[in-house]
Parts: C-alpha cells; sequence; structure tokens
C-alpha cells in the first residue's frame, strides 16, 4: 500500500510542476508580450525628462495631428480596459533599442470626453510625482477604477520577475 501511495504522490507532483504558468487576459484585453517583464538580471533603462514629456504630452499632439512617430521611438499597445463608465490603454514606448522607457496610459473619462495621457516613468523617482499628480487630476472615481486595473498590470509584470 505504501508503494502505491508513494508511486501516487510522485505522479502527481511531476505533472503539477511539470505545467507551463499562463496568464490569462481579460477578452478586451491583449496579452501582455513576455519580452516587456522586468528581469531581476537586467539594468532598467531610466525614464528622461524629454520622454516624459513626449508620453504626457507629445503622443497627444502625435495622435491628433497624425504626425510621424517621434523618431528613435515606437509603440506597442499592452492592454486595453473598457467599461461603461472610463476606457483605459496602456501603451509601451520602447527606445530604438526596444527597450521599454515608460508606459503611456490614455484615459478616457467617458461622462464628459475628457482624455487623459499619464506618463508611467521607469526607474526615475524625480519624475514619480509629476506621475502621481497627473493621476491625482483625475478625479476620485477615474483614481479609483484607474487603482483597480493598474493592480491587473502589475500582477503579470511581478510574477515575470519571480517566475522567469
Amino acid at each position: 500500500m505504501k508503494k502505491i501511495i508513494i508511486t501516487s504522490f510522485c505522479l502527481l507532483s511531476l505533472t503539477a510542476f511539470s505545467q507551463k504558468k499562463k496568464f490569462v487576459n481579460t477578452p478586451r484585453s491583449k496579452p501582455v508580450d513576455s519580452t516587456y517583464y522586468v528581469s531581476p538580471r537586467k539594468e532598467l533603462q531610466s525614464t528622461t525628462d524629454i520622454e516624459y514629456n513626449y508620453m504626457t504630452k507629445g503622443y497627444r499632439i502625435e495622435q491628433e495631428s497624425g504626425l510621424d512617430r517621434k523618431q528613435g521611438y515606437d509603440v506597442d499597445l499592452l492592454r486595453v480596459f473598457d467599461s461603461d463608465k472610463y476606457n483605459f490603454e496602456f501603451i509601451a514606448l520602447k527606445s530604438d533599442k526596444h527597450t521599454v522607457v515608460g508606459v503611456i496610459c490614455k484615459a478616457l473619462d467617458k461622462s464628459n470626453s475628457k482624455l487623459y495621457y499619464l506618463g508611467i516613468p521607469v526607474n526615475n523617482p524625480d519624475l514619480e510625482p509629476l506621475y502621481f499628480k497627473s493621476v491625482r487630476d483625475m478625479g476620485t472615481d477615474m483614481v479609483y477604477y484607474y487603482s483597480q486595473i493598474s493592480s491587473l498590470m502589475i500582477a503579470p509584470l511581478t510574477a515575470g520577475i519571480y517566475l522567469k
């Protein structure tokens, strides 16, 4: 009987630990590409003041006027969250080295059609107060919703750090 129990336990352990871990995304969302996961083995490139200004102002001007993308940069849509009240798009800003230098959050308040462009800086504590102020400027209800969806964005990124 012991042999059967031990054999069953071994088989169960092997099947449980051999499965690949996958992240489930909502149907309206594009999966986050694993190349964006932060690895503790890699140096993070810091968002510069110029990149932050581009994320909060320049990208909006490009979108509204149909201008070409800023030279040396590219963007990738990470995820979209849509509800009756709000729409949030998270967009990775990449340098020509394919390094993510920041994340643009395009946030729409559907009740008044107000559009916000948040620049989420990477590895630059000097820019964090500007980012936090721009989040507060959205208003309490929208910030509440933003905090919920931000946690959904953080979970797979954090898991990517520890699962690789």
